[in-house]
């Protein structure tokens, strides 16, 4: 009988799937590689069906009656990489074709069961959404690195290596970062630190530069002029980012998701107060995990019952 529910998020550092119940306990668990179609530098479909094989175990994939995979634009703006994802879940044996969604619809849902809102999802990437019975209704942001993601830990990580080298070259200002990020990337002991830091840079994917992130975030904490400007700016990027999504509504939930906003007050706070000043009316609430959310609209979808706080909680633990 199919009793289970598969949840993914496809992301650009790291892909994580769950398994479930309908009533949202969570039976198995599976990582893999990101799997931005954009900036990780992967097969989405291969890494996402690791993932869930991963959170199968034991469980027969017969047993899945449902199932929902989050994933960056990449993804879903590129029907062969959605062909090619739908085609290895087949081959998993999963029945029941799964759902694909952006990821910040995932992102949405775990952090309310109130089926219309805002999310501001930072992670690898940035993008703001207003979201309607798990349907995007309009969207800002999320364009990827190369053109995109304003205030995301990318963006971030790259302004900082920038900050960096325009210090080492005697362009700009003085700065700590251009002593932690060389230290962070391993080159601080060689003879050229800007060309070693340029050459590293270049040889990694787009995404792993958002490990950089947290390095302007402490250097702004420590009270860095060049880094605390780089997160004011990266703070009024996705305060900009939220209000666009929104239009002319005033959402009345706000979701907020990603490292950056939920575990780095540096720029959380900026964020949240100037979403506050906009918003002041709105309940503001914070997403856990967005494979939690993918599985909470599996299961809505797939038994046709609203969406449930209880269930999110149990998933989201």
């Amino acid at each position: 009988m199919s009793t289970h529910f598969v949840g993914v998020d496809a992301g650009g550092t790291g892909t994580r799937a769950l398994l479930a119940t309908a009533a949202g306990e969570v039976i198995g668990r599976g990582r893999a590689a990101g799997a931005n179609a954009w900036s990780s530098g992967t097969s989405p479909a291969e890494v996402i069906t690791a993932a869930v094989r991963d959170a199968l175990g034991t469980h027969g994939p017969s047993s899945v009656a449902g199932g929902v995979i989050a994933v960056a634009g990449g993804v879903s703006s590129v029907p062969e990489q959605a062909q090619a994802v739908v085609a290895a879940w087949r081959d998993l044996g999963i029945a029941p074709e799964p759902r694909i969604i952006l990821d910040v619809v995932a992102a949405y849902a775990a952090g309310t069961a109130e089926p219309c809102g805002l999310v501001l999802a930072v992670g690898t990437g940035a993008v703001a959404a207003s979201v309607d019975d798990g349907e995007l209704v309009r969207r800002a942001g999320g364009r990827g690195w190369l053109v995109g993601d304003e205030g995301s830990a990318v963006w971030l990580g790259v302004e900082g290596v920038r900050a960096s080298l325009i210090a080492l070259d005697g362009r700009g200002s003085r700065t700590a970062l251009s002593r932690a990020i060389p230290e962070a990337l391993g080159v601080s002991n060689r003879p050229d630190v800007a060309t070693a830091i340029t050459d590293v840079v270049y040889s990694h994917s787009p995404a792993e530069l958002g490990r950089l992130a947290p390095l302007v975030v402490a250097a702004a904490d420590d009270g860095d002029a060049v880094a605390r400007a780089l997160i004011d700016d990266a703070a009024e990027h996705l305060v900009g980012t939220a209000v666009a999504a929104a239009g002319s509504d005033d959402p009345s939930v706000v979701v907020l998701a990603g490292s950056l906003l939920t575990r780095a007050p540096a720029i959380g706070d900026s964020v949240r107060a100037g979403l506050v000043q906009r918003w002041p009316d709105a309940r503001y609430t914070e997403s856990v995990s967005a494979e939690a959310g993918a599985a909470a609209l599996a299961i809505r979808w797939a038994t046709g019952t609203p969406g449930s706080e209880s269930v999110l909680e149990r998933l989201r633990s």
